[in-house]
C-alpha cells in the first residue's frame, strides 16, 4: 500500500533528522517540503508521482528567502511519466512542472545516493544556490516524444557532481 506525502511533511515540521520507512512507496500529489537544517535518510523509499499530479516531488521550504543545510540521502524519485502540464510562460516556481525536484536559494545542499526515473524534465534542478553537491546518482529516464529527461541542472556558486550514471534522454 502506498503512503502519501503528508506524513513526511508532518515529520519534517517536527524533526530536523528524519528516516523514511525502508522500501516504502510514497505517492506524491503535493510536494514534500524540506526546511532548513534537515538531514533526511529516505532509506531507499520511493517517491512516486501520483497519476494526474502536477507538481514537483521535492522542494525547499522558502524559495523566496532561501534555506540552508539540507541533506537528502538514499532515495528514489519516480516521475511516473504522468503527463504533467507545463506553463512555459511562467516562472518555474509556479508552473514549469516536470522536474523531480526543484531547490531554490539553498546554501549547502547535499543530495547523495539517489535513483531517478521517468521525470518529464530534469530529475534534479537547483537555482540560485550557494554550495551544492550531488553524488552517486543513477538515472533511467524514459524516452518521451518532444520532451527530454535531463539529469541534474541549475545554477550555484559552488557545484560538485560525482558518480553519475544511466540514461537521461538528453543530447
Amino acid at each position: 500500500m502506498a503512503l502519501d506525502a503528508s506524513a513526511i511533511n508532518t515529520m519534517l515540521q517536527e524533526n530536523s533528522v528524519c528516516r523514511g520507512t525502508p522500501g516504502a512507496v510514497y505517492l506524491i500529489d503535493d510536494p514534500i517540503v524540506i526546511p532548513s537544517n534537515t538531514y533526511f535518510d529516505f532509506s531507499r523509499s520511493t517517491l512516486r508521482l501520483a497519476n494526474g499530479a502536477n507538481c514537483y516531488m521535492l522542494v525547499n521550504e522558502d524559495p523566496t528567502n532561501g534555506d540552508e543545510n539540507i541533506i537528502l540521502v538514499r532515495g528514489k524519485l519516480d516521475g511516473n511519466s504522468a503527463g504533467q502540464t507545463r506553463n512555459y510562460t511562467s516562472s518555474y516556481l509556479t508552473g514549469y512542472f516536470g522536474f523531480g525536484a526543484a531547490f531554490t536559494k539553498v546554501d549547502n545542499l547535499i543530495i547523495q545516493d539517489w535513483d531517478v526515473a521517468d521525470t518529464e524534465a530534469w530529475g534534479i534542478s537547483y537555482w540560485h544556490c550557494g554550495s551544492v553537491m550531488f553524488d552517486n546518482f543513477r538515472f533511467d529516464q524514459a524516452e518521451t516524444s518532444g520532451q527530454n529527461g535531463d539529469g541534474i541542472t541549475g545554477s550555484a556558486r559552488c557545484v560538485l557532481v560525482s558518480n553519475i550514471s544511466g540514461y537521461t534522454n538528453d543530447d
